[in-house]
């Protein structure tokens, strides 16, 4: 049960922060005596972990202890005043704070730089420079006792504190091309959900956040500019923290201009019932990043009457320069003429339909008009 209970806050602790953790420090209070002389500390004690300085930020075992938890690693709780969210700034505001730690009232103390003493690139003399998720006790060996009146004695408690989070990074790149407005960018880390941020125009940026070493990332735009209109793309944009910082995601923006060979285009039979012959439309990206099409589809009056013999266009990605065709016929149900367009959504500027129009040569059974 307790390991199911320590499962669960590291999974929600993982869930709540999107973040990867690992143990970063590990406090050890060796085998001591417990049971504060001949005081009798009820039937149950508390690990505590807490900061002699200020208002006493402090932190305990999610439950009293006794030794059916040997062996387990429970999560640590806040209790009043302090609480998680008061530990964490006393453990990282680059003061050479004492810790108290221990069982229950017996504790010993000790000043951050001895205590974290072998954890590496701190940026001062407490853990500095980190993350801090979350914190969790190692109950090691927790020795009882019943005195003659069943009055249950704590006499021996051995214990790992230990701080879980990860060594804080810097995640960034550059971006270039960019003339429009409204840009947005996205991160998502270990897979989590996409947070959004303005990057702030060309050059250099840095994700805003609390990223380590241990976090996957992904960079994605989640808003394109206009004013004009522009197509960002992300390149590195995607892998794991290990060590160092990130600094090459590349956002790459240019103009997304969209043409086609003709504006128009014109279609004839010679009586109802009759298929035109289909005629191609080309569609280009004349622009600088890729464009990418979403499903064409005919609107108008006489939309019925238009058909693709094929179509190469819909949904296609065109990089700049590249061309994509579709085939048109005309084949109507009334006449003497029908009037429709043909609608190519796309997330570029420029042409977003072409006007097609066709004409029944012969209306009358009897002759032409």
């Amino acid at each position: 049960m307790r390991g199911c209970l320590l499962a669960f806050f590291l999974l929600l602790m993982a869930s709540a922060t999107a973040h990867a953790s690992q143990p970063i420090a590990s406090i050890h209070y060796p085998p001591s005596d417990c049971s504060g002389g001949t005081s009798v500390l009820n039937a149950e004690g508390w690990a505590e972990l807490s900061v002699e300085a200020g208002t006493y930020p402090k932190m305990l075992s999610e439950h009293a202890l006794t030794s059916a938890d040997n062996g387990s690693e429970l999560p640590m709780v806040g209790e009043m005043p302090g609480s998680f969210a008061e530990m964490v700034p006393a453990l990282t505001n680059g003061v050479n704070d004492n810790l108290a730690y221990g069982f229950f009232e017996n504790t010993q103390s000790l000043d951050e730089n001895s205590l974290f003493a072998s954890v590496p690139e701190r940026s001062g003399p407490d853990l500095q420079g980190y993350r801090i998720d979350g914190m969790t006790v190692q109950v090691i060996d927790v020795t009882t006792n019943l005195n003659g009146s069943g009055t249950l004695l704590l006499f021996s408690c051995d214990l790992n504190f230990v701080i879980h989070g990860a060594h804080l990074r810097s995640l960034g790149g550059t971006v270039s091309g960019l003339a429009g407005s409204g840009l947005q960018l996205g991160v998502s880390l270990n897979g989590g959900a996409i947070s959004a941020f303005d990057p702030g125009g060309n050059g250099s940026f840095v994700v805003p956040g609390q990223i380590g070493d241990g976090d996957s990332y992904s960079i994605s735009v989640v808003q394109q500019p206009s004013s004009p209109g522009q197509i960002c793309s992300v390149s590195n944009g995607s892998g794991l923290i290990n060590g160092s910082d990130i600094d090459n995601v590349a956002v790459t923006c240019g103009s997304s201009i969209l043409s086609s060979d003709a504006p128009l285009l014109t279609f004839s039979v010679f009586a109802l019932g009759e298929v035109s012959p289909a005629q191609q439309l080309t569609l280009q990206n004349t622009g600088g990043g890729t464009i990418t099409l979403g499903s064409l589809a005919f609107s108008g009056p006489g939309a019925n009457d238009f058909s693709f013999f094929d179509d190469g266009c819909s949904s296609a990605a065109l990089a700049p320069g590249g061309q994509c065709a579709v085939h048109v016929d005309y084949g109507p149900l009334a006449g003497p003429t029908s009037n429709a367009q043909l609608d190519i959504p796309s997330d570029g500027v420029g042409v977003d339909h072409v006007l097609l129009t066709g004409i029944v040569l012969e209306v009358f059974a009897g002759g032409f008009e």
